[in-house]
């Protein structure tokens, strides 16, 4: 189990949590990992080698002009360099280093040893910290996606983690949400890009 309770599952689990809102919240996604977007009923796969040939399809075309943007998903820091980009109003994305917004980002920490779980038992608290950063279009969209953060993943909140790393998505164990902190950044001499900058931050906590 503690193998399984991992930062690849935890990362991934939270990720697919929060899309799954997003897409309910009125966003299309694209990870920018798999270069692939999601809609609510579909996926569409190498999305910047076939987005030509994706927004003349009328069903993908109606579900972009309908969203409420097209919002970047990122894993954690990458080998490859990025840059984040002004937003894409018309559903195209750029080469692999861009990354449009609005976007946001899950970083999972290290593992911690808290504390132990229980009197003559080998089980162990544990801790991992949970960051997401990223970039809204607005200060309207930056108050909305602070709010909305604050709210999928409040305070005491357990998340089942699931085995990406198999493929099979079998629950593993779950994390308790603990510790949140929001806040927002405004820098007006970087680029426009990144001038609405959202911040969450919190501890996991799990027995394993």
């Amino acid at each position: 189990m503690e193998t399984r309770v991992n930062e690849h599952n935890i990362g991934n689990s939270i990720a697919l949590y929060l899309a799954g809102k997003l897409l309910t919240e009125g966003y299309v996604l694209y990870w920018h990992q798999i270069d692939a977007v999601q809609t609510p009923d579909q996926w569409y796969p190498q999305y910047s080698i076939n987005q030509s040939t994706y927004l003349v399809d009328a069903t993908f075309a109606a579900r972009i002009a309908a969203a409420k943007g097209l919002l970047t998903i990122l894993p954690k820091k990458s080998a490859i360099p990025r840059w984040v980009q002004r937003p894409t109003n018309d559903g195209r994305v750029q080469p692999q280093e861009s990354v449009p917004i609005p976007a946001l980002s899950v970083t999972i920490g290290p593992m911690a040893t808290i504390e132990n779980y229980e009197l003559g038992s080998t089980l162990k608290w544990r801790g991992r910290r949970l960051q997401i950063d990223g970039y809204a279009r607005s200060t309207t969209e930056q108050s909305r996606l602070v709010d909305l953060l604050g709210a999928w993943l409040d305070q005491e909140l357990m998340l089942d983690v699931l085995d990406h790393e198999t493929g099979d998505l079998a629950p593993v164990g779950t994390v308790e949400v603990c510790h949140v902190s929001l806040d927002t950044g405004f820098d007006f001499d970087e680029a426009e890009a990144t001038t609405y900058e959202v911040l969450f931050n919190a501890r996991l906590e799990y027995v394993v």
